[in-house]
């Protein structure tokens, strides 16, 4: 564990994050570690946890938060649902198809350019920007009202968000690529079956840039619901096992690298609790979950990130500097488009 003394304000906060992104961990160590900002502000202190991805996924490491917390309960814990037999067995019998398929789609997919994705050499400087806590429950409470999920509510103000700054940059993209985490983890039903091992999957699709929320809504409300009965994830976890086992190394990551420079943004929705964290009979303070970065994979260029622990949520973009220059105002412009839509609350 590393104490740091120096980090008082959200920027400093936010800087050496961003900063810390660029530095490797050492392979001949363990491959996570923990920062200690016992006087970060207000009173508040701040405990950052930093992990190759190689450690566990975000869904491992949020369930193992939950699992050394005071009690453990494995329907607050972020994971997949139980997939019925007919499904699994679909699966199974479907897996040569969906594999091909994924194959397909992550390497024959043409890559379009845009201001993100736009044959700029990284510089290796990292970016970061990150918003204040979101309230989860008006953003569900509105979501109702309208006749959405909360995913398709934050993915419609993202599509604003990027439409508005785009437009700033002078780029007239309608549409951006962009990869899904999804992971195939299920809960541990107890503590001790808590497992830190990847199950994280990338679905890849586009999504279209909206000026109007409500148009935008009702697209990603739609796209939404299809994706959920998708079998694609199984052909993607496919593809990972057979790389895995029949790929060297080397190729592997030239493979990854490949597939994944298509993408101009991998968007993340990482749950790490439905309810607030209690560690020493003491409520953990929700808003410090909100500074969170997932490092950008391979060569996509950059990350949109939204976290939730209980009921905040926190938002957080990432980028090589050639890519997104300001992420700050890209921030700024999403919580302006949040403050407008979430007025209309009842």
């Amino acid at each position: 564990m590393t104490r740091l003394d120096n980090i008082h304000t959200d920027a400093d906060l936010v800087e050496f994050m961003a900063k810390q992104m660029t530095i490797r961990i050492p392979q001949d160590t363990v491959q996570w570690g923990y920062f200690l900002i016992p006087d970060f502000k207000d009173g508040q202190g701040i405990l950052l946890f930093k992990a190759h991805h190689s450690f566990s996924d975000g869904v491992g490491i949020g369930q193992f938060f939950m699992g050394i917390q005071d009690e453990y309960d494995p329907k607050s814990a972020p994971g997949l649902k139980t997939v019925p037999f007919w499904k699994t067995a679909m699966v199974y019998i479907l897996a040569p198809f969906l594999f091909l398929k994924s194959a397909y789609v992550n390497f024959a997919t043409p890559r379009r350019l845009n201001f993100l994705n736009n044959n700029k050499p990284f510089t290796g400087r990292k970016n970061g920007a990150a918003t204040q806590a979101l309230n989860l429950a008006k953003i569900k409470t509105l979501a109702k009202q309208l006749g959405c999920t909360h995913n398709d509510f934050m993915t419609a103000l993202l599509s604003q968000a990027l439409h508005e700054y785009l437009k700033e940059k002078g780029d007239k993209s309608t549409s951006v690529d962009m990869a899904i985490p999804f992971s195939m983890k299920q809960p541990g039903a107890k503590a001790k079956d808590i497992r830190l091992d990847n199950d994280m999957v990338g679905l890849h699709t586009s999504i279209k840039l909206f000026d109007d929320f409500d148009e935008g809504l009702k697209h990603f409300k739609k796209q939404f619901k299809i994706m959920k009965s998708s079998l694609a994830p199984f052909g993607v976890m496919f593809l990972a096992l057979f790389a895995q086992c029949f790929i060297p190394l080397g190729l592997n990551k030239y493979a990854v690298d490949m597939a994944m420079e298509k993408y101009s943004l991998v968007f993340s929705n990482a749950f790490l609790s439905k309810k607030p964290m209690v560690y020493g009979g003491t409520k953990q303070h929700q808003d410090l979950g909100c500074y969170f970065f997932s490092s950008v994979p391979g060569k996509c260029y950059a990350t949109f990130t939204l976290l939730t622990i209980g009921e905040t949520m926190g938002v957080g973009c990432y980028s090589d500097e050639k890519v997104i220059p300001d992420p700050q105002r890209l921030m700024d412009i999403f919580v302006k488009k949040y403050d407008d839509v979430i007025k209309r609350l009842k």
